[in-house]
């Protein structure tokens, strides 16, 4: 199929985002460009740029309601999620519907939906104030988040009541609607992610790990993940299927997280996007695919047959770069050995940038992209992972 004539609106013109923009640049679409920060490195591959604040929707529909616009799409960017789906129904096009949306973005409806179609959920509550919270139907440790934030942003493990009093501005702070959930804390399950490719409301292509944490750090963040986990000891794609279906997910991919304990799946979050830590990436080397080239027709291509899809036998990882301390970047350095099983680096800093101590995702100084084809490298992999601690 020729995309010469198909118009992908990319809302945010990230770092992250580039790769999308430049896979649709590559077989033939006119990309376009939005958001209202003119030094993002996106705007400068793409065809046109629309500078307006993604959160303004309204005033993006005005400027490209005679643009012809094929499809929508924010990719990895969390901001440009609702703006995406608001413009799409407004326009026509496939993509979220908002109300669904809603549903898989804030915390506090996501539990309501698993608890109104008798999925497992952790005991919880959203509230708004300190003075709403039914104390006697909390049993910590809980957990505190925002619930309708990313990247663990005011996420806490909480063990006391003083703790949690203490604790709950903070992380209402980092709420828009100014809510907060507060749930059971699954202590010592296993918590898993990844995610999902979806076409025709069928999850086809999925790839799932286990976190690993530096517990030194924290618990709550972690500084890698492991790929696969065996997907027949939980049923976390059981659910994710049904969920699809409900909730009408469109073509393209998703992130989720859950946590196994005493043999229930727990889903805690499905994110209507990819995961910023480029597991899409590892997906496409999982099965053999290029998983841009993959994404962008099912954006666009109505017509578009799958390719074959059958994962290969080797073991994957996205791998953080971090430090606990406030400092210049010294750049990377790794022995020969551990770079012989990276694919792929991407840096989020330049060298003698000051580095924050690791406390949310935006922290990350670079990601690796790690590739094991052996148990010899997966050893090798798990024997150095302190190398990236910088």
């Amino acid at each position: 199929m020729s995309f010469e004539n198909k118009k992908l609106l990319v809302l945010v013109a990230s770092q992250t985002n580039l790769p999308l923009i430049k896979a649709a640049k590559e077989v033939g679409c006119y990309v376009i460009t939005c958001d209202n920060n003119k030094d993002n490195i996106g705007h400068k591959y793409a065809d046109e740029n629309i500078f307006i604040d993604v959160y303004n929707y309204y005033s993006i529909i005005e400027e490209i309601k005679e643009k012809n616009i094929d499809a929508v799409t924010s990719f990895v960017s969390s901001h440009g999620l609702y703006s995406g789906a608001f413009i799409s129904e407004a326009l026509g096009l496939k993509g979220y519907e908002v109300s669904n949306l809603n549903t898989l973005t804030n915390k506090g409806e996501f539990r309501n939906f698993l608890r109104n179609n008798s999925m497992p959920f952790p005991q919880y509550q959203h509230v708004r104030s300190i003075e709403q919270i039914d104390w006697e139907k909390i049993e910590f440790p809980v957990i505190i988040k925002p619930t309708d934030s990313g990247g663990s942003k005011g996420v806490k493990i909480i063990r006391t009541k003083e703790e949690l009093i203490s604790s709950f501005e903070e992380t209402k702070g980092y709420s828009d609607s100014g809510e907060i959930i507060i749930e059971t804390f699954l202590e010592n399950g296993k918590i898993i992610n990844g995610d999902c490719l979806v076409s025709n409301k069928t999850v086809v292509a999925s790839i799932v790990g286990e976190y690993i944490f530096n517990k030194e750090l924290n618990n709550v963040l972690p500084i890698a993940t492991l790929f696969p986990v065996d997907e027949s000891s939980n049923n976390a794609m059981e659910q994710l299927s049904k969920i699809v279906k409900l909730l009408n997910i469109p073509n393209g991919i998703f992130n989720f997280e859950a946590i196994i304990k005493d043999d229930i799946t727990y889903l805690i979050e499905i994110n209507p996007r990819p995961s910023g830590n480029y597991i899409w990436q590892l997906l496409g080397y999982n099965y053999d695919i290029d998983i841009l080239n993959v994404l962008v027709n099912l954006y666009l291509n109505d017509e578009y047959n799958l390719p074959t899809l059958k994962r290969n036998s080797n073991k994957y990882a996205y791998q953080i770069f971090y430090t606990d301390t406030y400092k210049k970047y010294p750049g990377i350095k790794l022995t020969e050995d551990v770079e012989g099983i990276i694919k792929q680096i991407i840096e989020f800093k330049n060298p003698n940038e000051f580095m924050n101590p690791y406390n949310n995702l935006y922290d990350r100084v670079a990601l690796s992209l790690i590739e094991m084809k052996n148990q010899e490298e997966e050893l090798k992999y798990l024997n150095n992972i302190n190398r990236f601690k910088l």
